[in-house]
């Protein structure tokens, strides 16, 4: 399954969220049970940056197995820290048996903080 493109916006200073559903080829949701999730911002795809790392070990990924999501949860904190107005990410699903599964990629597009 190919990662669907999907463009983030983020404003520098604030918590940031957003859930994406998991669905199987077929349409139905897919079943996260043992799952775990990655996500990497980068300045460009092939850079050896690393400027933001989240997982589900470091609660930046939450993973929902009733509802079949992914969610991203930044924290003021997190947004903070990231200082260029555009990044690269992916993010993806490993399962139990470390098979990874591209969900998503696209850019993300920080708008700057300006009042602090």
């Amino acid at each position: 399954m190919a990662a669907t493109p999907y463009n983030l916006t983020i404003e520098q200073g604030h918590p940031s969220g957003n859930t994406l559903t998991v669905k199987n080829e077929n349409g139905s949701n897919k079943d996260l049970t043992g799952y775990t999730a990655r996500m990497h911002f980068r300045p460009y795809p092939s850079s050896s940056v690393l400027s933001f790392e989240g997982t589900t070990e470091n609660l930046k990924l939450l993973i929902n197995t009733a509802t079949s999501t992914c969610s991203i949860a930044l924290t003021e904190a997190d947004t903070t820290s990231l200082n260029l107005n555009q990044y690269w990410y992916d993010i993806e699903l490993v399962s139990s048996l470390g098979v990874p599964l591209r969900l998503t990629e696209g850019i993300v597009t920080l708008t700057f903080q300006v009042t602090r």
